[in-house]
């Protein structure tokens, strides 16, 4: 029982710090640019969300292709 304790411990430890420290910035994206791509994301999808709000309330435009794509 004793054998298998080590090694287990050893790799729930490892992970536990590999999970703590993250794997770095990714390649060929600094933070600002992840930054804005994040932003440019999440303002798309609220302007869709509001398209689908607005269709299902049957406020929307006459025309039915969204012009968010």
């Amino acid at each position: 029982m004793m054998k298998l304790q080590k090694p287990l411990l050893f790799i729930l430890g490892f992970s536990w710090a590999a999970g703590m420290i993250g794997c770095g910035a990714s390649y060929g994206h600094s933070s600002a640019e992840r930054a804005h791509t994040y932003k440019t994301i999440t303002s798309k999808e609220w302007r869709m969300a509001k398209d689908d709000f607005d269709n299902f309330m049957l406020m929307d435009r006459p025309s039915r292709l969204s012009r968010w794509h």
